[in-house]
């Protein structure tokens, strides 16, 4: 028998969950949720019960993460969530180490009665939260599945946060603007009426955006302890290919791209502008800091002309020990 020593503090892991949902009838129009978690920790796996591989597997993934206004991760169906593209070639069952489709209509007669089933499993990829996650699948390509769903998502996590929101900038307004000593090179501003990029429904919200064709710059605070940051920007993504560089104090961070465009949608519908993104900042450039001075340059990547960059507003979230 064999073991080594884990000398982490216990505010330092999270437990193991496996939390399961049963939906057996799932709300039409309207996305289920199949995981709601305040805290900190990451998500794993996931195994889902539904019906048969047919166009309700046309249902999108979306996971958003820390209270984000739109999903970080959005995949285009749930049958390429489960590995298996195509329903999986007509319904033929696949196990594979990382995903799959182990149950399906052609089980053997009195084992049919579960339905489908697949399994997504996130080892190297697993994706993680530090304040609030949320797991949701479309049953149906307009959630318009009747059929009932029952879900077990595995993950790790714990109730403490480890992400605080330290620092709000609305370009827009002029005392936020003063009070961050923001400034902008040819920068005008537009109001946007629009629904946000992912968004269930055509609930459109309103705001007025600065788009910046030259550099910008501003400061934000930070929580003194942290070890490291990210900041957040809700902006208009009918706007294609933003692109910055990113400076923090001086010190190049990176570029910021914001690639592709939003999708218009059908005739009548409202356009789905409003995105939320989040852009990592390292440790070595914010840790001890209590602010940091930022400097976005708006520049062109190869094969794509300049495009302004826009901004509602800005956040800052301070990751703490």
């Amino acid at each position: 028998m064999a073991f080594e020593p884990f000398p982490d503090p216990p505010s330092w892991w999270g437990t193991f969950h496996a939390t399961y949902t049963s939906v057996p009838h799932p709300p039409q129009g309207q996305a289920l949720t199949l995981l709601d978690v305040r805290g900190s920790g990451k998500l794993v796996g996931t195994v889902i019960n539904f019906w048969r591989p047919d166009g309700t597997l046309e249902g999108n993934p979306e996971i958003t993460l820390d209270d984000s206004l739109t999903p970080q991760i959005e995949v285009t169906g749930t049958e390429e969530w489960g590995l298996g593209g195509d329903y999986w070639h007509g319904g033929h069952q696949t196990s594979l180490p990382l995903g799959g489709f182990p149950s399906g209509p052609d089980n053997p007669p009195g084992s049919e009665r579960d339905g489908a089933a697949l399994y997504r499993f996130l080892v190297a990829d697993s994706i993680p939260f530090n304040r609030h996650l949320v797991f949701r699948l479309g049953h149906g390509s307009h959630n318009q599945s009747p059929y009932p769903y029952r879900a077990l998502l595995l993950w790790y996590g714990t109730v403490r946060q480890t992400a605080t929101l330290s620092d709000t900038l609305l370009p827009a307004q002029a005392g936020s603007r003063f009070q961050h000593g923001y400034q902008a090179v040819d920068e005008h501003f537009y109001d946007l009426r629009a629904a946000a990029i992912y968004q269930q429904g055509n609930i459109t919200r309103s705001g007025t955006v600065s788009a910046a064709s030259g550099a910008l710059s501003f400061s934000l605070r930070l929580a003194a302890n942290n070890v490291g940051a990210f900041l957040r920007r809700l902006f208009d993504y009918c706007t294609p290919n933003q692109s910055a560089a990113v400076y923090v104090d001086g010190a190049f961070a990176g570029i910021w791209y914001s690639a592709g465009v939003a999708n218009h949608g059908p005739p009548g519908s409202p356009r789905h502008c409003w995105r939320e993104e989040d852009y990592p900042l390292p440790a070595q450039l914010t840790a001890g800091k209590s602010a940091i001075h930022l400097r976005l340059v708006p520049v062109s990547l190869s094969q794509t002309p300049l495009s302004a960059w826009t901004a509602f507003r800005y956040q800052v979230y301070s990751f703490l020990p």
